[in-house]
């Protein structure tokens, strides 16, 4: 029922967003004239969401028992929302850093797994490289994530 209302929550969020000017082209590419000089300002910028998809590098999750992090890799892969920081680089708009709100479903390669689902919040830096904690509800752990985060822009 928690995976349910979570999914749900993340769909209206969506749904909603385009009604709000820094949702403005939520689904389209990022407008060159979002950062264009102006005369008042010599380096404008704009903050904006965008949807984001995660692909975790490597995962870190503690075990008490061992009292040591275990790390997997390529275990997790999700959308999410991304507030991203746009700024104007030789006329074309690009994202230096960003904040990002995941919905992550554990993954393993070649073979079928329960779903699992974690919640993430990341930092996001050069438009792809990603680092960020979590929780896993599926084995209610706390967790820290690597990752490429893609965001639409």
């Amino acid at each position: 029922m928690k995976k349910f209302l979570i999914i749900t929550l993340l769909l209206t969020f969506f749904i909603g967003a385009s009604a709000q000017q820094p949702f403005k082209g939520f689904f389209k590419p990022v407008s060159p004239e979002l950062t264009v000089k102006t005369r008042d300002v010599e380096n404008p910028s704009v903050w904006l969401f965008r949807p984001a998809i995660e692909i975790s590098a490597l995962q870190l999750m503690y075990n008490k028992d061992l009292k040591q992090f275990d790390a997997s890799s390529l275990t997790s892969a999700g959308l999410g929302i991304s507030f991203a920081h746009f700024i104007n680089n030789e006329g074309q708009p690009y994202s230096n850093y960003g904040f990002n709100l995941l919905c992550l479903f554990d993954t393993q390669i070649n073979s079928v797994t329960e779903t699992g689902i974690s919640l993430a919040g990341t930092v996001s830096a050069f438009e792809l490289i990603s680092v960020g904690a979590g929780y896993n509800f599926g084995v209610k752990k706390f967790l820290l994530l690597t990752g490429i985060t893609y965001n639409f822009n």
